[in-house]
């Protein structure tokens, strides 16, 4: 395998892990709001 091929094979799998990073940092976020608009709702709920 040549150099170019080589460096073009880790550069691809760099960027899927960026945006896998990018999916996940994305997910957390919204289980985050999500779960504190449930804390929020839920202690409005009480009262």
């Amino acid at each position: 395998m040549s150099l170019a091929q080589e460096n073009e094979k880790e550069f691809s799998k760099s960027m899927s892990s960026y945006k896998l990073g990018c999916i996940w940092q994305f997910a957390n976020f919204h289980v985050i709001l999500i779960s504190s608009n449930l804390c929020n709702s839920s202690h409005a709920l009480r009262f």
